[in-house]
Formats: structure tokens, C-alpha cells, sequence
């Protein structure tokens, strides 16, 4: 559970508890830092469009019906643990990445969120530009000496 406010919230459902004491100095300052039912959700809809997810696609996964899936991530209707539990394994990603309250998380990329980001460019070549992708890859990664590093450039080249 996260705070945001004065009202406590649940992802995929805000309880809507009121705070029967004000908040002052660093408890105030954590207080904000925590996410709220919005910021999850929409974690949840940024990822799915960066995987190139539909929404069809994650119904079916969940063995919903499209429209359902559409108002849980809304946050009209609550998504349960076993759903998100599903919907991490579908997307690749610890369940716990849709629920770090962290400041920096939408500031400065992860690792896997810059690979999801290289994953998408890559994408969005056409297959003359992939192809010059790699040949630029292979020529900065050139003087790296680690055998994977060199395997899978060359795997990369060979493609």
C-alpha cells in the first residue's frame, strides 16, 4: 500500500481512507515521495505499449474480456494480486516493478527500461537501417575484449 496526500491508496483501487493527523517536515517530504494508484497504472500502460503489447493481449493472457482489462488499467475496476503477478510474467518483469516508490524510477532509466527503449528503436527500423544499427554496434563494441561481448556482436553481424 501507498500514501499519496492525505488519502491512502491500493493499485488497481483507491480506498479513499482519510489521514486523521497532518503530516509535518521529513514525514511529509517521504510522504510524497510514495506512489499513488495513478502512477502505477500508468507504469503498467507504459510498459505494455514500450513491450508493443495490446490491450486484446493482455485480456486474453488474463482470461478477461477487452473491456475489463481497459477499466483495470483505468483503475475503475482493482486488479488483484494473481493479475499482476500475471501481468509481470507477461511483460518479463518482477511483479515489484510496477510498485517501487521511486524518485528517480521516471527520471533517469534502468537498465531494462533502456534495453525496452533500444528494444523499441530497433523496432521502428526499417530492415536497411537495421542493418546500419548493427554495423554502428559492431563498430563501437570493435575493442572490447569479453568473449560474450564479441560472440554476440558477431552473432548479431551474421543475421
Amino acid at each position: 500500500m501507498c500514501f499519496n496526500g492525505s488519502r491512502s491508496t491500493v493499485a488497481g483501487g483507491g480506498l479513499g481512507i482519510k489521514r486523521a493527523f497532518p503530516l509535518r517536515g521529513s514525514s511529509r517530504r517521504a510522504f510524497k515521495s510514495m506512489l499513488t494508484t495513478k502512477d502505477i497504472l500508468e507504469r503498467l500502460k507504459r510498459l505494455r505499449e514500450e513491450k508493443d503489447l495490446r490491450q486484446e493481449h493482455m485480456a486474453r493472457y488474463l482470461g478477461i474480456d477487452r473491456t475489463t482489462y481497459v477499466r483495470k488499467e483505468r483503475g475503475s475496476i482493482p486488479i488483484t494480486t494473481d493479475e499482476w503477478i500475471k501481468l509481470a510474467e507477461a511483460m518479463e518483469k518482477d511483479p515489484s516493478y510496477f510498485f517501487r516508490c521511486s524518485m528517480s524510477a521516471d527520471k533517469d532509466p534502468s537498465i531494462e527500461d533502456r534495453e525496452a527503449l533500444l528494444l523499441k528503436l530497433y523496432r521502428a527500423l526499417t530492415p536497411e537501417e537495421r542493418d546500419d544499427f548493427v554495423c554502428g554496434i559492431h563498430l563501437m563494441l570493435k575493442g572490447i575484449r569479453r568473449k560474450t561481448v564479441r560472440e554476440t556482436v558477431e552473432r548479431l553481424r551474421r543475421i
